[in-house]
């Protein structure tokens, strides 16, 4: 196993346990909890982080909290089809497709 694999599955371990053992309510608290424990991470790793793991926010009486999805984690493929959906719903619109059918004849011919 790389270096790199294994700083990534410690950092998740980390992750899964604190948000599981204290509330966490955002990703600049999570970075100081993780650094306090001698582990480094820029915002947008733990940003990664937090979607591999399948982490979302619940409404607590203190406000949003980290928490695992029910399903621990989660697949990210799994997470990105209704985005895909969404984006294709917007796309498939009759207005959306009139705007493209002009834009066809043009397209085809560069290709």
């Amino acid at each position: 196993m790389t270096k790199k694999l294994e700083e990534i599955q410690k950092r998740h371990a980390q992750i899964k346990s604190l948000i599981t053992s204290q509330e966490i309510f955002n990703q600049t608290q999570l970075v100081k909890v993780l650094k306090q424990k001698g582990i480094k991470a820029t915002q947008a790793t733990l940003s990664r982080d937090l979607n591999e793991l399948g982490v979302v926010r619940i409404p607590t009486a203190n406000g949003l909290v980290y928490k695992l999805s029910a399903t621990g984690e989660e697949n990210t493929l799994q997470k990105r089809i209704p985005v895909v959906h969404r984006a294709l719903q917007y796309f498939l619109t009759e207005k959306t497709i009139w705007k493209f059918s002009a834009l066809l004849p043009e397209t085809t011919r560069l290709l």
